[in-house]
């Protein structure tokens, strides 16, 4: 994600996919807002126009929470065709992040 973990990140759970031409990658957290924000700077993102789950996934995991990510507006890259696409989402109340990375 570009920037040095601080004392704030816990609970740190990742998935990734290289296997085939494209890939996949999941990262979930604790963190507080400012970590957030650092993320934000440091890969270009913009918060998206309306609610967007991203690419969507047939894992399932316990900490990856598509129901709680449906709810949430995110910050992206507005990456169209080429580069990899970055998803984040941030819930507030938990103070719960979860990242997606992923090309097409």
């Amino acid at each position: 994600m570009g920037i040095k973990l601080t004392p704030d990140v816990k609970d740190i759970h990742y998935y990734s996919d290289f296997l085939a031409i494209d890939f996949t990658v999941l990262l979930a957290f604790t963190c507080d807002s400012s970590t957030i924000q650092r993320i934000i700077n440091a890969n270009g993102l913009k918060l998206a126009v309306g609610n967007d789950t991203g690419l969507g996934t047939s894992f399932k995991f316990n900490w990856w929470d598509p129901e709680i990510i449906k709810t949430i507006r995110p910050f992206k890259n507005n990456v169209k065709y080429d580069g990899p696409h970055k998803y984040l989402w941030y819930d507030k109340d938990n103070k719960k992040a979860y990242y997606q990375k992923f090309s097409m």
